[in-house]
């Protein structure tokens, strides 16, 4: 995580960290932790380390940041016509259901009014958020198939597997539903 903002100016005169967290859309806990590192290593201790991730070892690759450079690389929305082959694309800088609503308003105005729409959609969240799923319940013309979210054979529910006090945790229960 990268500090974006250190705690206001407020925070030398005593203001309440419940007050600092308020007003910068953080957590109380966050306030705290970074008052408990700027009183032990002032200002440089408000900016995160690196972190190193696992080891790296025979058979075991390294983490990788989330935070990456991408290297040209650009995220994209598209919609394939499969009778003409014609493909629509569009450049997004958020990934998110305001974004994804634009493009299926786009696209609806682009496609012949006569035409039914289907489109396929996998559960991220721009697909599934509240809004999207409020604009194609307007839009009967569109017709909404979702690619599966388990395993074939899977029922999607969980069990817990071995002894009771065993802590092997929870998988995935297998084959038909019980």
């Amino acid at each position: 995580m990268t500090v974006s903002r250190p705690p206001s100016p407020g925070s030398a005169a005593g203001t309440p960290n419940a007050q600092i967290a308020a007003d910068l859309h953080v957590s109380v806990d966050t306030v705290r932790r970074w008052r408990s590192r700027f009183a032990v290593g002032g200002l440089a201790a408000l900016t995160d380390a690196k972190r190193s991730g696992r080891p790296v070892g025979p058979g075991r690759p390294a983490y990788q940041e989330f935070e990456y450079v991408r290297h040209g690389t650009v995220s994209i929305v598209a919609a394939l016509d499969v009778q003409t082959g014609q493909v629509i694309t569009e450049p997004i800088g958020r990934n998110d259901s305001v974004t994804f609503h634009r493009f299926l308003t786009m696209l609806d105005t682009a496609i012949d009014p006569a035409k039914q729409i289907h489109v396929v959609l996998d559960n991220g969240s721009s697909h599934v958020a509240k809004a999207t799923r409020a604009w194609l319940a307007a839009h009967p013309r569109w017709h909404v198939h979702w690619t599966r979210s388990t395993p074939p054979g899977s029922t999607g529910r969980r069990r817990r597997v071995g002894g009771r006090r065993g802590g092997e945790g929870t998988r995935t229960a297998r084959g038909a539903g019980r």
